[in-house]
């Protein structure tokens, strides 16, 4: 997660779109593995909001 890659940019853009929608989404009320996977991060940064400003720190990063 401390990397500077390019995969650890994919993976903090894919992450970005978890927490925060991927552009050109629209909003369903859906049981696909995407809004699983929503779920599972909410439900963990919902426990860890220390670790979720952290993670969101590293996504904004690359954002920058």
């Amino acid at each position: 997660m401390e990397g500077g890659s390019q995969y650890s940019a994919q993976l903090a853009e894919y992450y970005h779109g978890i927490l925060n929608g991927f552009p050109g989404e629209i909003q369903l009320a859906c049981t696909g593995p995407l809004d699983r996977t929503r779920e599972f991060v909410v439900r963990f940064f919902h426990k860890e909001p220390a670790l979720r400003r952290r993670f969101e720190a590293w996504i904004a990063s690359f954002h920058e």
